[in-house]
């Protein structure tokens, strides 16, 4: 995951010190935000003249057309244009040197309309938890959800996620497959700089944050019966693109998994057969977790096993299966 350091989080710093500092750690990008005002164009100079981190400007403003020319006088290396402060008809512009994104609040409520009518226009999308400009808001364990949709339907472009960004946070998008964070008010006000990157690059994270609040509902897995044909069983596990298909029996009883590993050893095997039933397929006894665990529950059990897992499913306390975390998205952008 990349890291977009938001320089005007910290209020009582100066800005070379800050970009000397933040020199000497794996920051990806310098963040800058732009409320009308183009006089950002002097930081993103001195920046460029001192460092080889890459610009990442968010232009808040009702006519991003007048910062157009220092934008490619500056060789800006990511712009990103808030759809919701402009007013009248727009188009995204093309540079030569820069790629253009859309930045957008979360609670938009029309939002997948509008990523879907500039989908061909944007390299990539800035998604906005907290009000735009402003540094210390925190994030709502609800926008995860919304962050996971938006990412799956439009998994083309690269997904930014800025406002209250902690570690926890951090990881949790990572699974979710959001490319890159903007790190403010977390960064700055932290103890050690260097202290505050390392936490967000490690999978050692807090416990506030429960497996509910992020997996993927039961609503949106895909769900066979053993009663179900091998063709449909298979069409599913296509559809879903998860490698995996669940297997829920009468009274929402969780009956185990189906994944491409185990069709594999069928056909090693040479037992397959169209017509076979799914019982035969079937492992009844996979590594799952509880809704209630916290992150460090969870990677506390993901420890124990020598082998990978890229799906786990997530039971309730009545042992029905309720969702599930899937971690090829967290192992891709690894």
């Amino acid at each position: 995951m990349q890291l977009s350091a938001s320089i005007y989080s910290s209020k009582h710093r100066d800005i070379a010190d800050l970009i000397s500092e933040l020199s000497l750690y794996s920051i990806d990008f310098c963040h800058i935000d732009s409320i009308e005002n183009e006089a950002v164009f002097e930081d993103i100079k001195y920046i460029k003249s001192h460092t080889d981190v890459a610009i990442d400007l968010h232009i808040i403003s009702k006519n991003p057309e007048k910062f157009y020319t220092q934008i490619e006088q500056n060789k800006v290396d990511r712009v990103s244009i808030q759809i919701e402060a402009i007013v009248s008809d727009f188009h995204f512009p093309k540079f030569e040197k820069t790629k253009v994104g859309l930045a957008i609040q979360i609670g938009n409520s029309q939002i997948f309309e509008i990523i879907e009518s500039y989908q061909d226009e944007i390299a990539h999308g800035l998604l906005m938890t907290t009000t735009p400009g402003i540094s210390g808001g925190a994030f709502k364990h609800s926008d995860f959800d919304i962050i996971r949709k938006i990412v799956n339907a439009f998994p083309k472009k690269s997904w930014q996620v800025d406002g209250g960004v902690n570690n926890e946070v951090a990881y949790i998008l990572r699974i979710l497959g959001v490319e890159s964070i903007v790190i403010g008010n977390y960064l700055m006000n932290h103890e050690s700089i260097g202290a505050a990157i390392m936490h967000l690059k490690s999978k050692n994270v807090a416990s506030e944050c429960l497996i509910s609040d992020f997996m993927i509902p039961i609503s949106e897995l895909p769900i066979v019966s053993i009663k179900d044909s091998f063709q449909e069983m298979l069409q599913k596990m296509e559809d879903y693109k998860l490698g995996t298909v669940f297997c829920v029996g009468q009274n929402n009883h969780f009956e185990g998994i189906i994944t491409n590993a185990d069709i594999r050893k069928c056909l090693l095997a040479k037992s397959f057969d169209y017509s076979m039933s799914l019982t035969t397929l079937i492992n009844k006894n996979p590594k799952k977790i509880k809704e209630t665990f916290s992150i460090k529950n969870m990677l506390s059990f993901i420890s124990q096993f020598s082998f990978p897992l890229l799906v786990l499913p997530v039971e309730n306390e009545n042992c029905e299966l309720v969702g599930a975390i899937s971690f090829h998205k967290l192992i891709k952008g690894d």
